[in-house]
């Protein structure tokens, strides 16, 4: 019972470093795509401004 706590405990710490790894990986997919869709939008806005100038 103790060896099971024991070996736990002593993977805790890497445990932790992956998921911290994981959510910064995850926050900068996302922080991508939100560029994405604010490039495309713009894009967009200037697209349809030209076309209503004709």
């Amino acid at each position: 019972m103790i060896q099971q706590y024991k070996n736990s405990f002593d993977t805790l710490e890497f445990q932790k470093s992956n998921y911290h790894d994981k959510i910064k990986t995850h926050n900068s997919v996302i922080d991508n795509l939100l560029k994405e869709i604010t490039d495309s939008a713009g894009l967009l806005r200037t697209t349809i401004s030209s076309l209503n100038k004709n």
